[in-house]
Parts: structure tokens; sequence; C-alpha cells
């Protein structure tokens, strides 16, 4: 009778060890999944950071920056050539620079500055700005005298200078007894810049002379200059 309790016993354990197994199993098997999945979401999140010039040229890309992080260009300073009218001068990034929450592009901006600049003219400046040449021929009833003026680099507007020059004329007379007699004139001349054209311009004035005069030379002086010119740097 012992033995027949005992071997009821037995198999009465045997049987709930069994039932009980593969639930623990289960919550084992749980437990593992719910401890990868805070490993997941603990994970550092990154992104990358690209830098472009003002033409799409890329300056630089920073792999892997760190969520929440400030962007930071380790670069050359960024540049954009001259044209004819401006400078440029690096000024930041568009968008502004703020913390990292994404894949993110920065263009580098740049500020126009002109190349222009407004000149005053007087006697003292005006062959820095403008170039003068004369050449003359003796005429029966004087000297002919021919003044060019043109502009030197880039003048963008001249519409109100102008120029007062002294011309001088050097001239001799050989008298009959072998003597000579040397003199000269000075014949002050206004030039309206404007009236040359945008790439200078010629005149010709006649200066009185006897005809048995010779000239010897021409020559200039600049008497006065007015006006405010535009010139490009």
């Amino acid at each position: 009778m012992k033995k027949t309790l005992l071997l009821i016993v037995l198999l009465l354990f045997g049987v709930l060890t069994a039932c009980n197994s593969p639930n623990n199993n289960t919550n084992n098997d749980n437990n593992s999944n719910n401890g990868s999945s805070n490993d997941n979401s603990n994970q550092t999140q990154t992104y990358t950071v690209t830098w472009k010039n003002h033409n799409g040229i890329v300056l630089e890309t920073d792999y892997n920056v760190v969520k929440n992080s400030y962007p930071v260009y380790n670069g050359l300073t960024p540049s954009k050539p001259s044209d004819a009218q401006y400078t440029y001068v690096f000024d930041g990034w568009s968008p502004r620079l703020s913390l990292v929450t994404g894949n993110v592009t920065y263009t580098a901006q740049f500020l126009s500055v002109s190349k222009n600049k407004n000149i005053t003219l007087n006697s003292s400046n005006f062959l820095t700005y403008f170039s003068v040449a004369m050449t003359y021929s003796k005429t029966s009833s004087g000297v002919n005298i021919n003044v060019s003026i043109s502009p030197k680099g880039t003048i963008t507007d001249w519409s109100t200078a102008s120029v007062t020059l002294n011309i001088k004329v050097d001239y001799s007379y050989k008298y009959p007894n072998g003597n000579t007699y040397n003199s000269f004139t000075n014949s002050p001349q206004t030039f309206n810049l404007y009236r040359l054209g945008t790439n200078g311009g010629a005149r010709s004035i006649g200066i009185y002379q006897t005809a048995s005069w010779t000239v010897s030379n021409v020559s200039y002086t600049i008497s006065s200059a007015f006006g405010t010119i535009t010139v490009i740097n």
C-alpha cells in the first residue's frame, strides 16, 4: 500500500514539473526580448553634416555627428571670386547653425562689396585717372593742336567732369641779320569730358601764329579740374 502511494506521488510530481517547464521558458524568452529592446532604445543617434560653398562644391562632410550637439566647420574660410563690380566677403551659413537633430547641409553666404568709388577731380589727381596726349602741325595761319584725353582704368561715370589745360606753344623767329627771337604763348582751353565719349576722345584747337614763326614745342599744364567721376577699383 505504501509503495503504491509513493508511486502515485512521484507520478504527480513528474506531471507538475512537465507542465511548469514551458511557462518558465516562455518567461525567460520574454525577459530576453525585453532586454534587447531596451538596449536599442539607448543607442546614441548620429547624423551627417555637409558644408557647401556658394557654387555647390562640398567643402567638408562631418559623419557621425551626435544628436543635439553643435556643428563645427573645420575647413578653410569659404571664398567667392570677385567680378567686374563686386568683391565678396564670407558672411556665415544658410540655414543658421543650430543643434543637430538630423542630416543637414549648410551653404556659405557672402556679402557683396561694391568696387565703385567716387573721386572728386582736381588739378593734382587728374592725371591719375586720365591721360593727355598732344600733337601739332604748322598751318599758314598758325598752329593746329590736337588734344586727346583718355581714361585710365575703368571709369563708369564722368558726366560732370571737366579740365582746363594751359597749352603752351614755344616758337622762334630768325631775323635777316641772323638774330633769333624766342618766345611762347599760353592758351587756356577747357574740356568737358562727357563730350569726349566713353573711351575718351580728341579735340583740335587752333592757336594763331605768324606763318614765318617756327614752332619748337607744344606742351600743357593743368590749370584746374572739376567734377566727380566713378571709378571701379
